[in-house]
């Protein structure tokens, strides 16, 4: 399943890039997994923005970081559409059991990132994000819906990954329980900024407090989300680190033809 989760996000980040420049899957993984590895070491993976972007020419730079900011919004659209489903049902189903902290935290995560993208969204409006506007628009809506599926996609296959785990572990909560409960929490963990590298520290404190109340043991759910953690982050980004030594190798070439070009025509 790590392995489709990932087959799923190279397949949305292929279907995007090729609107830039021709691109094989080769290359799409590449620019995935690199980006990944370079983005455990910034906050709120800013950095794979910057890191995909290298793989493209200059000009079109800016309409990458457009692109790979609708996957990731895609992405998000989907987390807050199981979540607020999730909390629905286990507060319909479960009318006894108090939720009010869990809810509490999450319209105030909520309402304080909607304010923070509104600042930037203010800071940015004359200008660049009138472009960003307009390259928007230009999207197909058919290549929108695509990315979306496959958002849905890879949403449904790391969230029965934790599933499977938890039916691995001996967690005896039904079917909806657990997909309800982990809905919830992917939502809370999504809205709390933070390093990729402390993800699984993030993610597996807010499951503790949600399957707590359901009678799950802590370090079973620690363990959980460390083990989601190392599959889906941590063994990938062992591989795009091969890719970032190889790009950086190659720039350093490419670098050392252009001094050796421009000191052989100063000679001349």
């Amino acid at each position: 399943m790590t392995g489709l989760n990932w087959l799923v996000e190279i397949l949305k980040w292929w279907r995007l890039a090729v609107m830039v420049q021709p691109t094989s899957f080769v290359q799409a993984m590449k620019q995935s997994l690199s980006s990944l590895t370079v983005s455990l070491i910034t906050p709120n993976r800013i950095g794979e923005y910057g890191a995909k972007a290298l793989y493209f020419r200059r000009k079109d730079r800016s309409r990458v970081i457009l692109l790979n900011f609708i996957s990731n919004f895609s992405q998000m659209s989907t987390t807050i559409l199981f979540g607020v489903l999730g909390f629905w049902w286990v507060y319909e189903s479960f009318p006894g059991l108090n939720l009010k902290e869990i809810n509490v935290m999450k319209i105030g995560l909520f309402a304080l990132t909607i304010g923070i993208g509104l600042v930037i969204i203010g800071k940015l409006w004359r200008g660049f994000y009138s472009k960003l506007i307009r390259d928007l628009q230009s999207v197909r809506n058919r290549t929108l819906l695509d990315v979306f599926v496959l958002s849905l996609l890879k949403y449904l296959v790391f969230s029965h990954q934790f599933y499977f785990l938890l039916v691995l572990f001996g967690v005896d909560l039904g079917y909806l329980e657990c997909m309800s409960l982990l809905s919830l929490s992917y939502l809370i963990s999504s809205l709390i900024p933070g390093f990729v590298i402390f993800d699984w520290l993030v993610k597996g404190s807010v499951a503790v407090a949600v399957f707590g109340r359901f009678g799950v043991d802590e370090i079973l759910v620690l363990s959980i989300t460390s083990v989601m953690w190392l599959l889906n982050f941590g063994l990938p980004s062992l591989v795009g680190t091969l890719y970032v030594m190889a790009f950086k190798f190659h720039s350093a070439n490419n670098d050392s033809i252009v001094r050796e070009q421009q000191k052989s025509a100063v000679q001349e």
